[in-house]
């Protein structure tokens, strides 16, 4: 039996309503010694130590192939392939003559693709059980914007800048929300507030008279 929680999602079009989406309450991690013990208990003749063997092999393999230019399909799970993008730090190239630049010394694989086979999807929903858990509503924060404008300025008078994370935390809304927030601060010429820097080394100061 798997709980599930019903989550609410951020109204981003302004429509007034709200829809759900659904997520699996997981009630921990199988980690591979756990997976080497399950497959050797099995009954099907397989060691823990060729259990594991396997299974390292295959992260090896894998990875060889990948590493020069192959997707791998692992029939029963699904195909692997990589992501690749500037490295962190680096700006995105700009596909027109003239734009930024990007040789393959400033690239990096930021992320592995896995696209999962459609009969291992079908299993895995046949040998689960659903059953519901929670409803969890967004954390709206209980000051009004023109409250929270003005507790960020009265921030940013005392210490000069501000990230995301320490926004959200003072206002009490989400990460998202409160970024989204800050970002139509950072664009309205009349709020008194700008931004420095990209993505992740972003942060929020008192526009300069």
């Amino acid at each position: 039996m798997i709980k599930y929680t019903k989550r609410e999602m951020p109204d981003l079009d302004k429509v007034g309503t709200t829809k759900a989406y659904y997520k699996v309450d997981t009630v921990g991690l199988i980690d591979s010694d756990r997976l080497v013990d399950y497959m050797a208990g099995m009954g099907l003749g397989v060691s823990k130590a060729m259990a594991k063997a396997v299974l390292a092999q295959l992260s090896s393999t894998v990875t060889y192939f990948l590493s020069i230019g192959y997707n791998v399909s692992i029939e029963g799970l699904g195909q692997v392939s990589l992501k690749i993008g500037p490295k962190k730090g680096r700006e995105v190239e700009d596909i027109e003559e003239g734009g930024t630049k990007r040789n393959a010394t400033s690239l990096e694989v930021t992320g592995i693709n896995f696209r999962v086979d459609k009969d291992f999807l079908r299993e895995v929903n046949r040998a689960c059980t659903l059953e519901r858990g929670k409803t969890k509503r967004l954390q709206k924060s209980p000051y009004g914007k023109e409250e929270r404008l003005q507790k960020l300025k009265d921030y940013l008078s005392k210490h000069g800048s501000i990230d995301v994370q320490s926004y959200a935390n003072m206002i009490k809304m989400t990460y998202s929300s409160a970024y989204r927030e800050l970002e139509k601060f950072a664009t309205d010429p009349d709020s008194g507030i700008s931004a420095m820097g990209r993505k992740h080394y972003k942060v929020y100061v008192l526009k300069k008279e």
